[in-house]
């Protein structure tokens, strides 16, 4: 092996090590935009901290989980159930709970908490918010624990769509979790095919297909989309970070330096812009 090539697996190995990381942060929204909530938050839980670890055991039931992190509050978070339960109308106490769980860091009791309102008035909206937290809560799980997520995931996309069919958004989220959740490659890529049929420019169709294409060594695809992507969402830093490693894998090392560079520049987390100023200087010094 030639002393480019060593250097290109090494890097390659760098970036490797940031792919989970960024792929599923830009999951449910490749923007990586937080949405900045104000809302109830359990007492214990100012922090935006989860403190009830998730426990995989060999079978997850979600009422379970709610009753153990309940019970780890202590009374405060009692008191703040009861009090929710006081409201009149179901659907809204559903919704309070809900955001309540969001704002504290606890996804799963939140999107437990959108299916009951879902339940109880289906709407899009509803469907949508549940399966975005389940969806949300899959990238810390494990085991029986994350195979009941993407289930539920799965269901709420499923009611999503049923209600609106032109959720494309939520038509790529399904995708995705057919393909992360039960393995099922051809099932989801169908899906995001479709999505590109109707919307060649739906952004997390592209940045879904665009990684895709990556980790099957499809590099003048991946090309494409990411190239598409940086021009429609010119200030998001992790589709240069994309559009450099298909760069490096196609040996224009110039563009994946100059690409890793946009990244490094936009990115605000330091970990992230240390690693993208150790992935340029393995380039250039080949």
């Amino acid at each position: 092996m030639t002393k480019s090539s060593w250097i290109k697996t090494g890097t390659l190995v760098l970036i490797l090590g940031l792919v989970a990381f960024i792929f599923f942060m830009g999951k449910n929204n490749p923007q990586s935009i937080n949405d900045d909530t104000s809302t109830l938050v359990p007492p214990g839980m100012e922090d935006g901290h989860d403190h009830g670890e998730i426990e995989n055991s060999a079978s997850f039931v979600i009422e379970d989980h709610i009753a153990e992190v309940r019970s780890s509050l202590g009374s405060p978070g009692e008191e703040l159930v009861k009090s929710a339960s006081d409201i009149e109308e179901v659907n809204t106490r559903w919704v309070a709970l809900a955001e309540a769980w969001d704002s504290a860091g606890h996804p799963i009791i939140s999107g437990y908490y959108y299916q009951k309102a879902a339940e109880a008035n289906s709407t899009e909206e509803l469907w949508s918010n549940a399966a975005n937290q389940y969806y949300l809560a899959e990238k810390t799980a494990t085991g029986d624990t994350f195979n009941v997520l993407v289930d539920l995931s799965i269901h709420a996309y499923l009611k999503t769509l049923s209600i609106n069919p032109d959720n494309l958004n939520a038509k790529a989220d399904l995708a995705v979790a057919y393909i992360e959740g039960k393995d099922d490659v051809m099932k989801g890529v169908g899906l995001l095919k479709e999505i590109e049929q109707v919307d060649p420019h739906n952004q997390k169709m592209l940045f879904y297909l665009g990684v895709l294409s990556i980790q099957s060594q499809q590099y003048p695809k991946a090309l494409e989309r990411f190239e598409t992507l940086v021009t429609l969402q010119p200030q998001n830093p992790f589709h240069y970070y994309y559009l450099g490693q298909v760069h490096l894998m196609m040996d224009n090392d110039k563009k994946a330096v100059s690409a890793f560079g946009q990244y490094r520049m936009l990115i605000q987390d330091p970990a992230l812009k240390k690693e993208a100023a150790r992935i340029i200087n393995s380039i250039q010094n080949q």
